[in-house]
């Protein structure tokens, strides 16, 4: 979420997001338009200093420094979300360089290299017996591709930044990725299916219309 009203001492983006019904979000470049201090009161204000809300904040590749109070703050690296039918669909967060370029206020926060952090992560999940694997990443259309090359056992990327719809999945090195525009003007639905067998998913968009 763009922070509208963060200086306003409000975090009204996170309550919204929280009533339609979002389980997970990461973190963007404009998160840092003032700063990861008052980035940290804005997470707080929305209940992410105590644990997490209904909504989870995942971020795998931020490196924030110990002095920093958004440090205190619980974001995830990376969660496993258990459907009702049983499967485990491990997500985790990826902000990229371009991204990370355009957040000159970001401070002393860095971010690790996305390709090596996304590389153990996906181990982590799989061995934490996650069957589908999704990444939020905040990157950049171009970057995402390369990502679905270099990161094996990513099976969905969610991503966002270029403010592009790609209307119709890209399919990169069997990676599935979607870009739904931006601010809510449009809804993304992925119709997807797993195979306990072979552990393959497979996009059923056009076969469901």
């Amino acid at each position: 979420p763009f922070a509208w009203l963060i200086l306003d001492q409000k975090s009204h983006e996170l309550d919204i997001m929280q009533k339609i019904g979002y389980q997970a979000m990461t973190i963007g470049n404009h998160e840092f338009d003032y700063g990861p201090d008052i980035l940290a009161e804005y997470l707080a204000r929305a209940g992410y200093a105590d644990g997490q809300p209904d909504m989870s904040v995942i971020i795998s590749n931020l490196n924030i420094p110990d002095t920093l109070a958004l440090k205190k703050i619980k974001l995830l690296p990376y969660k496993i979300f258990t459907l009702s039918n049983g499967l485990k669909v491990g997500v985790f967060g990826i902000q990229g360089k371009s991204a990370f370029s355009l957040a000159p206020a970001a401070g002393d926060v860095t971010i690790f290299d996305q390709f090596e952090i996304g590389n153990e992560t996906v181990k982590v999940l799989e061995k934490e017996g996650a069957d589908v694997i999704v990444l939020l990443s905040h990157s950049g259309i171009e970057e995402d591709k390369i990502m679905a090359k270099k990161i094996k056992g990513i099976d969905v990327i969610l991503g966002g930044h270029d403010h592009i719809n790609t209307k119709n999945p890209l399919i990169v090195e069997n990676t599935i990725i979607v870009h739904p525009d931006y601010y809510l003007r449009h809804y993304g639905q992925l119709d997807l299916a797993f195979d306990t067998e072979t552990k393959q998913i497979k996009l059923l968009n056009e076969l469901n219309g």
